[in-house]
């Protein structure tokens, strides 16, 4: 998360280097890192207690304490996707908002972002 959240920040910096209006997108992408945060704290705070009576009822208490694990963070792999989605989301309106400003170097910033937003 700390990662995406760099390169959002760069994203911003970049947007009002140039001027670019992509304030719609950055917040989307904040809000989702929040959002992910927020699953994976919970996710963190959660324990998973398997209480077993005999020795016939242990292996069906197991699964299913592993299968709620499982659902739970799937749930957090979702919000974590969403986060990365709307990220790369904001780095593809910041390239298509310099066009024609500076395409060099923003290309070459853009780009470095869209690889690591791509690779997280």
């Amino acid at each position: 998360m700390d990662n995406l959240e760099g390169v959002l920040t760069r994203v911003e910096n970049r947007a009002d280097d140039i001027g670019a209006d992509v304030d719609s997108e950055i917040a989307a992408a904040a809000d989702a890192i929040d959002t992910a945060q927020r699953a994976i704290a919970d996710q963190a705070g959660k324990d998973y207690t398997v209480d077993i009576t005999d020795e016939e009822a242990a292996r069906a208490a197991v699964e299913a304490a592993r299968a709620e694990l499982r659902a739970d963070l799937a749930e957090v792999k979702a919000y974590v996707e969403e986060a990365r989605s709307a990220v790369r989301a904001a780095v593809s309106a910041l390239k298509d908002a310099d066009t024609g400003n500076d395409a060099e170097g923003a290309e070459e910033v853009t780009d470095d972002e869209s690889d690591e937003a791509s690779e997280l």
